[in-house]
């Protein structure tokens, strides 16, 4: 008997055996224990499974051949229950018109569910509607810069972007150039591409990139004349006020324990910065980092317990990104430790939790909207 989804009943039920474990469900239910109209039944408990479902159909990577209209209705079904990740994979389908009609008032209706739940992405896109003034919603620039400013205290890059460069201009609200670049700035440091290339055309109106190539300069200095407690403080407060190579150079002291103390968080964290700014070499040793960290033991069932495998997928990333730049290092760790399977490939819709790799999948999902940016 088929449902309205496209499959059977006994299809469904065997998806489901084989995504339980996978997403961490085990602990409430075990499917060798259940027969297949129990599972089956029980499924309409689990919508982060039939969300799962979908992201596995939508790209169809090690499962299935790719289906975009039977991976919509699994996001309805997740999202008519609740779950956020698919309210927003629903609107983001239905205003793409990807696997389904277009339908941008629908599309609206969904982002509205999501950002009810308080979801960034969600809040910005409802902004974008303003913004663009879509033929759903009446163009309101004011309205707009409401939803950016409260997604981007979530520091969600494109509303950052979006605010700093209204802000800059002056739409929506008194122009304030200083504070606009502020704004782009953090999504430049958040690797959102416009801010990044805004940022290396727009100088500083606050002086503040002077005054940080000043304190780099000092730093180097000091550096050089063996004072690495002083160089590192000149470096970090030329990192604070947004200087890339200083971010590089104090990410790595920090992991290098030379000025300071070792601390591994906070030398990703500065390296991350400059890494998501194009700088090369941080992209390389932000790979080296996360490849060589600490992995703990993830439970995928109670007879088998691995590795995490998140540090490879994200060295991947940066090892990939400082390669393309022709980074031979990068490059030589991609084809060595067999790093590509884990390299992402960008599509539109967002998987249940975006940091965590989805056991068996090529990769991670990275919003890729072609409506993002200001406009």
């Amino acid at each position: 008997m088929n449902n309205n989804y496209g499959y059977t009943k006994d299809e469904l039920a065997e998806e489901l055996k084989a995504l339980v474990w996978q997403y961490d469900l085990a602990q409430t239910i075990d499917p060798r224990e259940l027969t297949r109209d129990e599972l089956y039944r029980r499924s309409h408990m689990l919508p982060e499974v039939y969300f799962n479902l979908g992201v596995r159909y939508y790209d169809g990577n090690g499962f299935a051949p790719a289906d975009r209209k039977k991976a919509v209705h699994l996001f309805m079904m997740a999202a008519e229950q609740g779950h956020t990740l698919a309210q927003l994979n629903t609107a983001m389908c239905l205003m793409n018109g990807d696997g389904i009609t277009q339908n941008r008032r629908e599309a609206l209706y969904w982002f509205v569910k999501a950002a009810e739940a308080g979801d960034a992405r969600a809040i910005y896109f409802i902004g974008d509607y303003y913004n663009a003034g879509y033929d759903v919603v009446e163009k309101d620039q004011e309205e707009a810069v409401r939803f950016f400013a409260t997604s981007a205290m979530q520091e969600h890059p494109a509303s950052l972007y979006n605010l700093g460069v209204m802000l800059y201009n002056g739409d929506g609200f008194p122009k304030d150039e200083a504070a606009g670049y502020g704004f782009i700035k953090q999504a430049a440091e958040l690797g959102f591409p416009q801010a990044v290339q805004a940022v290396k055309k727009v100088k500083d109106p606050s002086g503040n990139d002077t005054k940080a190539q000043k304190l780099y300069e000092q730093g180097v200095d000091q550096y050089m004349d063996k004072d690495a407690a002083r160089a590192f403080m000149s470096l970090l407060f030329a990192a604070e006020l947004g200087h890339i190579e200083a971010q590089f150079l104090t990410g790595i002291m920090l992991r290098n324990g030379e000025g300071a103390e070792k601390d591994y968080s906070l030398a990703q964290k500065w390296l991350t910065k400059s890494a998501n700014q194009g700088h090369m070499e941080a992209q390389r040793e932000l790979g080296k980092l996360l490849f060589h960290s600490e992995r703990k033991p993830v439970h995928i069932s109670p007879d088998q317990i691995i590795a995490d495998i998140q540090p490879s997928i994200d060295a991947a990333k940066w090892f990939h990104m400082a390669a393309l730049q022709g980074d031979a290092i990068s490059k030589e760790y991609l084809e060595k430790e067999n790093l590509m399977q884990w390299v992402p490939t960008p599509d539109s819709i967002f998987t249940l939790n975006e940091e965590r790799n989805r056991y068996g999948s090529q990769g991670i999902h990275k919003l890729q909207h072609k409506g993002q940016g200001h406009r």
